[in-house]
């Protein structure tokens, strides 16, 4: 069901996909009926037919698939955060010239020029993984990078004992 808020905003759907599987097994196993289940939920009468009779997958997933399948992905957000825990933050390129490597490698066929991710799937992945994002880093030399709160606490130790 469309339902409209504002002129340019509105959303699709007002269930969510568990209540949508649910509702295909309820049916199929005949623990309710379709007029139960329309008075029930927001689903509409179509959206239920199409689902149970397998004319359209029950996932609503209304883009593309990606490139590199959600496994790969996920390693790519893990190898991301490590990285970046560790202080060895990514940047765009470093990020394209390892998936880059990883296809002329792996002699996969995909759908890059040159094996390389563009500007579109770089803007699109954080969309998908909202717990990375974009950031700016801020250079500092190796000695400041090589201060931790044990180092603080002890010079500040120090110091009070000198004073």
């Amino acid at each position: 069901m469309i339902a409209m808020m504002s002129k340019n905003l509105y959303f699709r759907f007002k269930y969510a996909q568990a209540e949508l599987i649910s509702a295909i097994s309820s049916i199929k196993y005949k623990e309710k009926t379709l007029n139960d289940i329309l008075r029930e939920s927001g689903i509409t009468r179509f959206t239920l037919s199409t689902k149970i009779n397998k004319k359209v997958p029950k996932n609503r997933k209304m883009v593309p698939p990606t490139v590199l399948s959600v496994s790969k992905e996920k390693r790519i957000v893990k190898w991301i955060l490590a990285k970046a825990n560790v202080g060895f933050p990514r940047n765009p390129k470093i990020l394209k010239d390892s998936i880059q490597k990883f296809f002329k490698d792996s002699n996969k066929p995909n759908l890059f020029t040159d094996d390389r991710p563009g500007k579109k799937w770089f803007s699109l992945f954080p969309l998908r993984h909202q717990n990375i994002a974009k950031r700016n880093t801020e250079l500092i030399s190796k000695s400041r990078a090589a201060v931790t709160e044990t180092s603080i606490r002890y010079y500040s130790l120090l110091m009070f004992y000198y004073i």
